[in-house]
């Protein structure tokens, strides 16, 4: 036969971001189920990651 051979590559890249989109959904889904209080504008110096974040930064 003288078909091209896809490459695996494509499926593995695929099934990469496929697995990763599921994922967020996932924590997304998690956190939106335990957020107690609506998410908004909200100033970052506010925000504890972000406060985190910059410590870490020096």
């Amino acid at each position: 036969t003288q078909k091209p051979i896809p490459s695996p590559f494509i499926n593995i890249g695929i099934n990469y971001m496929n697995q990763a989109v599921r994922l967020w959904n996932e924590i997304f889904q998690i956190v939106k189920e335990n957020c107690s209080t609506d998410y908004g504008e909200v100033s970052p110096q506010d925000d504890l990651m972000e406060r985190l974040l910059r410590a870490r930064k020096g």
